[in-house]
């Protein structure tokens, strides 16, 4: 749909600007990065809102996307599947967090995401994909200060703001979810995953694949 909707429009500005085509595919892909933005801030927003957890929700967000950034991971391979998977991966971290910060100590779970995010960043770090390999030893071991980078910067965090219990749990969660996708395990469950979501997807789109 964001595919198509990017080429239409695309093909509108071709004929507005009349650039004789040479420029429209890169129109189209900028065009289908910004609509997919759009609507994954829109859902990320609209839905955690609408279910109370927004705080929670995007702390375990922006734990697990800043780590992901250099160590990469498994991830469905369709836009929709991507959205639908991480949407209720990262709702339910937050309404777990909300629910059981009064009880669950949330500096043990930080400490022990720490823990395992670092075990990670040595044995499995970058975490590519038949698409992206990293293949440069260089790249490897950037990527691999690059996340211990980012996990020495949520210790920093921890010991310099108040971060309340839901958050810092939230947070912790998200980094957990994010070390998951790292592993062998994780790879073998996302493919599950994937092709779940695109059996139950099929009679929606009425193809086999969705882009």
């Amino acid at each position: 749909m964001i595919h198509r909707l990017a080429q239409k429009i695309a093909e509108y500005l071709n004929r507005e600007l009349n650039t004789g085509g040479s420029r429209q595919a890169i129109i189209a892909y900028g065009l289908e990065i910004i609509l997919g933005g759009i609507i994954k801030l829109v859902s990320f927003v609209a839905v955690p809102a609408a279910l109370g957890i927004l705080p929670q929700t995007w702390a375990a967000l922006l734990a697990s996307a800043c780590f992901r950034l250099p160590a990469g991971g498994a991830h469905c391979t369709a836009y929709y599947r991507c959205l639908f998977g991480s949407l209720f991966t990262f709702s339910a971290i937050g309404v777990a967090a909300k629910y059981t910060a009064v009880f669950v100590p949330a500096e043990m779970v930080f400490y022990i995401s720490l823990v395992l995010a670092l075990l990670s960043v040595v044995l499995w770090v970058p975490a590519d994909t038949e698409i992206k390999p990293v293949t440069r030893p260089g790249d490897r071991k950037k990527a691999k200060v690059w996340a211990c980078g980012v996990l020495v910067l949520y210790l920093y965090l921890r010991y310099h703001y108040q971060i309340p219990n839901e958050l810092l749990l939230a947070g912790s969660l998200g980094l957990l979810s994010q070390v998951f996708t790292l592993t062998p395990l994780g790879y073998w469950a996302m493919m599950k995953l994937d092709r779940f979501l695109l059996k139950i997807s099929y009679p929606l789109t009425g193809r086999r694949e969705v882009s």
